[in-house]
């Protein structure tokens, strides 16, 4: 896990991944199951569950710079703009279309939940030095935006 907390750029990595734990475990040249343990150590989350908050933040700042469902859905890699709209809804409590007609909409533009850099390797060395050869985090369940 030393390789991963050297890692600056996670943000461009899950977007390059296209949000998918294995595809981020392999650019990373891990196993997912490491992935997942690092994760879970450095933020208190699944893999899965940070890429698809930063998912989710993506998708409203594409939807101001887009200004379409459809354009937006398609960059973030949803098959489907209507499985786009109903993750969309399921976070922010209003659908896609709603957040691009009412420009009022008070969503934070900061990313700063997603800005992985030093002080995440830091509390991950942490995490990796406590809890060396022995991991407390669950089993990875499967899971897919698709």
């Amino acid at each position: 896990m030393t390789r991963l907390r050297t890692i600056k750029n996670w943000p461009e990595l899950a977007r390059t991944a296209r949000y998918q734990v294995k595809t981020l475990a392999k650019i990373c040249e891990v196993s997912p199951r490491q992935l997942e343990r690092f994760f879970l150590g450095a933020t208190g989350l699944r893999a899965h569950e940070w890429m698809y908050r930063l998912r989710q933040f993506e998708a409203l700042r594409l939807l101001r710079k887009l200004g379409s469902v459809k354009a937006t859905a398609h960059h973030l890699g949803y098959k489907q703009p209507s499985h786009f709209s109903v993750k969309f809804r399921s976070y922010y409590g209003i659908w896609p279309s709603e957040f691009l007609s009412d420009k009022n909409v008070p969503f934070s533009n900061q990313m700063s939940d997603f800005n992985i850099g030093s002080d995440f390797s830091e509390r991950a060395a942490r995490v990796e030095m406590k809890g060396r050869g022995k991991s407390h985090a669950k089993t990875p369940t499967a899971h897919s935006d698709e």
